[in-house]
């Protein structure tokens, strides 16, 4: 496995991790799931129309980080009737992503697909548990803490991963980032994950909504 020299977000890592480390321990409520607005730049926003088309009449426009939307419809795959505080009508799928409300970390994605390259790799993330999936080694298991999100970011997040099977434990570094690329396609991806493995591997990639 390649090792990657990214000495600034080793240094963030550890300064969440002494957080987490200090933070006192969170019960989690029942997770219900709601929407927040993904994809869209910070100067931009989210229009929500008529009806599910774009012709539709633009009768109100999210901002970017908009969160707690709940979700009472969809037109195919493309279209999602939503309620957001006294708006209702319709917003593109591919800028809204479900959350967990009410639970430990209300802005964090509950299921989220992530790949890297050089070497090939997957992480899938649902809830507290993740995947890891290397080219040409055992998967491993992992159980993950109250994710953290930082002070002064509401779209950065750490989370402490235990090792459910052989090896040791990891941090995990998530952010918001819709133009994550993995440099191979024109694609972009929701959020960006860095993941530092105890025995001093670090790997990044992008993730999406599965």
């Amino acid at each position: 496995m390649a090792r990657v020299n990214r000495a600034p977000i080793v240094a963030l890592f550890l300064i969440l991790a002494a957080i987490a480390a200090l933070a006192s321990p969170v019960t989690a409520e029942p997770a219900k799931t709601h929407y927040a607005v993904t994809n869209v730049e910070a100067w931009d926003v989210l229009y929500v129309r008529s009806r599910a088309s774009t012709r539709g009449d633009i009768i109100a426009a999210l901002p970017h980080d908009a969160t707690g939307i709940a979700v009472t419809k969809s037109s195919g795959k493309n279209w999602l009737k939503i309620k957001y505080r006294n708006i209702e009508g319709w917003a593109e799928t591919s800028k809204l992503s479900p959350i967990r409300s009410g639970g430990i970390a209300p802005w964090f994605p509950s299921h989220l697909s992530c790949s890297g390259q050089e070497p090939s790799w997957q992480i899938s993330i649902a809830n507290d548990n993740a995947t890891y999936s290397p080219v040409a080694e055992s998967k491993k298991q992992f159980k993950l803490g109250a994710p953290k999100a930082a002070v002064n970011r509401s779209n950065l997040w750490a989370m402490q991963a235990t090792n459910q099977s052989k090896g040791g434990d990891a941090l995990f570094l998530l952010q918001t980032n819709p133009n994550c690329s993995d440099g191979l396609s024109a694609n972009k991806s929701s959020h960006e994950i860095f993941v530092n493995f105890n025995d001093g591997v670090m790997v990044t990639g992008c993730c999406k909504l599965p």
